[in-house]
């Protein structure tokens, strides 16, 4: 699991956090679970350009 650091109160962030978590365990609910950075755009419920622009680390 990802820790976020209580500091962090961007919610784009916390969401793609917590999609990760999601792709990462097997469990995912909005997306095919496949490991891409679209899927995880759609599994944390942002736009793509949030993963490819905004938060790239």
């Amino acid at each position: 699991m990802i820790d976020t650091a209580p500091a962090d109160s961007d919610p784009v962030r916390a969401a793609i956090l917590t999609a990760m978590d999601r792709l990462l365990a097997g469990t995912p609910l909005r997306s095919s679970g496949r490991l891409s950075v679209s899927q995880l755009a759609i599994e944390a419920g942002v736009k793509r350009w949030h993963l490819t622009h905004q938060h790239l680390i």
